[in-house]
């Protein structure tokens, strides 16, 4: 072997560990998520609780990319349709049955959001870009939840907006700008 040869073992060995760490970041952020559920704020008038979920979401998308990102979200969600508690108990419901429930959509708008900024912010790498997909994808999760919160609950759209979009708006857009500014600090130390 040459000087500037590597081994297949020694190849084999940096890929086994960087699989690992994928593994070990994306049920990391699982559980960040899970976490996020349980730092929560009941609002007055409405089943869905302030939590940090969003902003775990947010980072797990842009910083391991659509494909972990989403891993991680799906992750947080098996483990919650399994029966584990880590969802933001809203009436009581756990397991699958959660996801029928008045905020089981925000669960789907996690997955969705997860794909979106993990695709969306690799293609567009200006600071200023970034913050409004960070935005766009804080808001995807309110819509998805919003549009399920009026059929869970039976209102009218407008209801469901009262109950489910308005009060979390403020909220959501700071977790947002936090979310971007810790994705660009990661971004600097790597």
């Amino acid at each position: 072997m040459t000087k500037g040869e590597v081994s297949a073992e020694a190849k084999a060995a940096v890929g086994a560990r960087g699989i690992a760490r994928r593994l070990l970041f994306t049920l990391g952020f699982a559980g960040l998520i899970a976490i996020g559920a349980h730092v929560k704020l009941g609002v007055p008038g409405t089943p869905v609780p302030i939590t940090l979920q969003t902003l775990f979401v947010l980072l797990a998308g842009a910083l391991l990319g659509p494909v972990e990102g989403t891993a991680a979200v799906g992750a947080y969600l098996v483990l919650g349709a399994a029966g584990v508690p880590v969802f933001a108990k809203a009436g009581g419901a756990t397991g699958f049955p959660y996801f029928a429930g008045a905020t089981g959509g925000y669960l789907v708008g996690f997955l969705a959001a997860a794909v979106f900024l993990g695709a969306a912010v690799r293609r567009f790498e200006g600071r200023w870009a970034q913050l409004v997909l960070f935005l766009a994808g804080s808001q995807m999760i309110l819509v998805v939840g919003t549009l399920w919160l009026a059929m869970a609950i039976v209102a009218p759209l407008e209801k469901a907006i009262y109950m489910g979009f308005a009060p979390f708006v403020i909220g959501d857009v700071a977790k947002a700008v936090l979310g971007w500014a810790a994705y660009r600090w990661a971004r600097r130390l790597v």
